[in-house]
């Protein structure tokens, strides 16, 4: 994915809120979005993207460090969100344990990522298929 974080050049106007005018083609330059890559447990690609297996109350640990800034620079935040509404919490850290929910359904997850330039990456969408094991209960 390609951003444009600047048009106009050479206006003396900081039109790309750096602190200063532009004033020359740097100021010009094609930013690439970050890029969110997320490790887990049993990935397999379905219609639904990447999607995770469980059972209730098993534990899972996401794994977000080989996100990567394509421009070369370093990944400074990384922002999970639970969108299936479970209350599932998560800190700023790449890696995250939790525990799944006591519900048969999909979570879903998303983590977006943002670069040393403040610029944030596009939704990176996991599902996760819970379901009840009757052996975990014992």
């Amino acid at each position: 994915f390609l951003i444009t974080v600047e048009t106009i050049c050479f206006d003396a106007v900081d039109n790309d809120c750096d602190g200063s005018t532009d004033v020359n083609d740097s100021d010009c330059v094609p930013k690439l979005l970050p890029r969110a890559i997320v490790s887990g447990p049993s990935t397999v690609n379905t219609a639904l993207g990447k999607t995770f297996f469980a059972f209730h109350g098993m534990k899972i640990v996401l794994d977000a460090r080989r996100s990567y800034d394509p421009d070369g620079g370093s990944i400074t935040k990384y922002r999970w969100a639970e969108t299936s509404a479970y209350g599932l919490s998560f800190s700023a850290d790449p890696i995250q344990k939790i525990t799944m929910p006591r519900v048969d359904s999909m979570v879903k997850i998303e983590l977006y990522v943002t670069d040393d330039e403040g610029i944030e990456s596009l939704a990176d969408i996991y599902t996760i298929l819970v379901n009840w094991d009757c052996r975990l209960e014992k």
